[in-house]
């Protein structure tokens, strides 16, 4: 047996104990999104240079100034890509204004699940009670689960398959 079966093997074994006694929350972001469409979902950067696309057709942004922010989107600093993040919320309205909303709409609207395999996983997941958290803006987990979303303004309310 190698040595990464054998790590590997000990990781699944704390995950399941874990999961037993209630001390596991699985969180996930665009890479279970883009995993569950095959692809089709929009990595982080491709959402926000989405963003700067339809911040120009609205108006918002200047071609020149998504041009320059482009630029940060292809660093590899994070301090650049939030950055580019923070002022496509501020051109866009974020998080309350219209345009930012039907920004996100006309995005994920058309979002289908694809890999079944993995919607599996994640049904699974949720079968046994086990918490799932994301902070992305599409409805896939709700659509597997059949779970409601947490908004912030009511941290306090639980949500469990009806």
């Amino acid at each position: 047996m190698s040595k990464k079966t054998t790590v590997n093997a000990g990781a699944i074994q704390k995950i399941i104990t874990a999961a037993k006694q209630n001390n596991l929350i699985v969180v996930v972001g665009a890479g279970l999104s883009k995993g569950l469409t095959n692809g089709r979902f929009p990595s982080w950067k491709e959402l926000i240079d989405n963003g700067l696309t339809y911040g120009v057709i609205k108006g918002l942004i200047s071609e020149s100034q998504a041009e320059r922010w482009r630029e940060h989107i292809a660093s590899t600093d994070i301090d650049d890509l939030l950055g580019v993040a923070e002022f496509l919320g501020r051109k866009l309205g974020a998080p309350s204004d219209v345009v930012y909303a039907r920004w996100l709409q006309e995005l994920f609207s058309n979002t289908e699940i694809s890999n079944t395999e993995l919607g599996d996983a994640v049904r699974i997941l949720s079968s046994h009670d086990i918490p799932i958290c994301t902070l992305n803006y599409d409805h896939l987990l709700e659509s597997l689960t059949g779970l409601s979303s947490v908004h912030i303004s009511d941290p306090y309310r639980e949500y469990r398959t009806p």
